[in-house]
């Protein structure tokens, strides 16, 4: 077995490891299955699964196994795959916050127009 076969926590290099499994609900899924098939039994099934969670024994943090994007954020983000990388991450971070804040304002200014239409709908039919 080489080091490469070896899980680890991405955050602080620790073997010690455990897979856990979560319980996930989906109340309007197994709203809608139980009304739409009239079983609640059915609808109980197709709202409950669960998810497989990695957790490390040492620091507590979790990760989903699938997701190896995640992992190597995390490995980075702690400083495990050097400081240019940490770097590039903490950069890549700020570049999405400023997207995402520039998203909320074109959604805000969309809602607020929308709003401005319905004013001078509603003010048009009332004279």
């Amino acid at each position: 077995m080489t080091d490469e076969d070896v899980a680890e926590c991405p955050k602080c290099g620790s073997t010690s490891i455990q897979a856990v499994s979560v319980n996930k609900s989906d109340p309007l899924k197994a709203f809608l299955t139980a009304d739409l098939t009239g079983s609640t039994a059915a609808g109980i099934a197709a709202g409950s699964g669960s998810a497989i969670r990695v957790v490390c024994l040492k620091c507590g943090c979790q990760w989903d196994p699938a997701n190896a994007e995640a992992q190597r954020r995390l490995k980075a983000l702690s400083g495990r795959a050097g400081a240019a990388a940490k770097i590039r991450e903490l950069e890549a971070i700020q570049e999405e916050e400023s997207e995402a804040s520039g998203n909320r304002l074109r959604i805000l200014a969309v809602i607020v127009v929308i709003g401005l239409v319905c004013l001078f709908l509603v003010y048009i039919t009332n004279n």
